[in-house]
């Protein structure tokens, strides 16, 4: 929770019912799951191996667009993906993105 934004980790804290394994957001239950977590982002489930996963085409256009939301030629550093997820306003592509960048920048 450390690589969190502060705010970011209080508002979830807030609505996350760790008992449960629940958020509740405007009276409605989002179960928090291996499965759920997939359905979301798209992260494997089921023991798979990153490294065996197939690779984007070189023609693969997401890692352009992603680098768009930054400013041209900035080095784009875990704190300015942080600063992105806080301004978000919709789950898009970006948002899923900067997430796993920083998920997965923990757990490697």
């Amino acid at each position: 929770m450390t690589d969190i934004p502060l705010k970011l980790r209080f508002d979830i804290l807030q609505i996350f019912d760790s008992e449960r394994m629940v958020i509740v957001v405007e009276g409605k239950e989002l179960k928090v799951t291996a499965q759920s977590i997939h359905d979301m982002l798209g992260i494997p489930t089921g023991g798979t191996i990153l490294t065996q996963l197939d690779q984007c085409p070189k023609d693969d256009t997401c890692y352009d667009e992603w680098k768009e939301q930054f400013q041209e030629g900035a080095i784009i550093r875990l704190n300015v993906i942080k600063k992105a997820i806080v301004r978000t306003t919709e789950t898009d592509f970006n948002f899923k993105l900067n997430f796993l960048v920083l998920f997965f920048q923990r757990i490697l």
